[in-house]
This record gives C-alpha cells, sequence and structure tokens, in this order.
C-alpha cells in the first residue's frame, strides 16, 4: 500500500471508529428524549404555561377546551407552534416504538423506529 492509500485508509477507519463509539454512546431512545426535553425546553421558555393552564375552561367541558387550544394555537407565533408540532411528532414517535416493544407484530417488517 502507497503512503496516499494508508492515509486514506486511516481516515476512513477513524470515521468508522467515531461512529460506532457514538452509536455505543447515544442510543436512538436517549437521542429521542434529548430532542424532546430540548423541544419543551424552547416551548417553556416562549410560553408561560401556568398562565395557559389557569385560563383553562373547566376539564369537562370538551368544546371549549378545544376551542381554547385551537384559537390559542392558531394566534401564537410560529416559533411556538414548530415547538409544539415538534414535541407531538417526538412524543407519537416514542409512543409508537413503546407499542412496538409491547407488540412486536404490530410494526412494519424490516422496520426500526
Amino acid at each position: 500500500m502507497t503512503k496516499l492509500e494508508i492515509k486514506l485508509k486511516n481516515k476512513i477507519m477513524r470515521r468508522v471508529y467515531a461512529v460506532w463509539f457514538l452509536k455505543k454512546i447515544f442510543s436512538l431512545a436517549l437521542l429521542r428524549a434529548l430532542i424532546t426535553l430540548v423541544l419543551f425546553m424552547e416551548f417553556a421558555r416562549e410560553v408561560s404555561i401556568s398562565s395557559v393552564i389557569n385560563n383553562l375552561p373547566k376539564a369537562t367541558d370538551f368544546s371549549a377546551n378545544y376551542h381554547y387550544i385551537s384559537f390559542a394555537f392558531t394566534h401564537t407565533e410560529a416559533s411556538v407552534q414548530i415547538y409544539l408540532l415538534g414535541i407531538m411528532a417526538m412524543v407519537s414517535w416514542i409512543v409508537l416504538q413503546k407499542l412496538v416493544k409491547l407488540v412486536p407484530n404490530i410494526g412494519i417488517r424490516g422496520s426500526t423506529l
């Protein structure tokens, strides 16, 4: 092997080892949880969650709750909407992964969530 080939091989193997090491340290579940946590922290930084909860109608009044939540969502800033959609997507992904682990036949064959 020439010097150039050895350098190229070493560079490639360094990347392979780095990816292997990161996969051992950070599991996909941890990555999902971290992303969800970051999204929630950014959401909480933008929105006063206690004020939103205090202004909610009675829990049994589903129609009023639906109108309150939909009005609040449509009249908020785009960044807050993105955070909320991201949180909902990540929570859905986590729940789906848990369901697949509980009921193995629920997943799509060959699917790795």
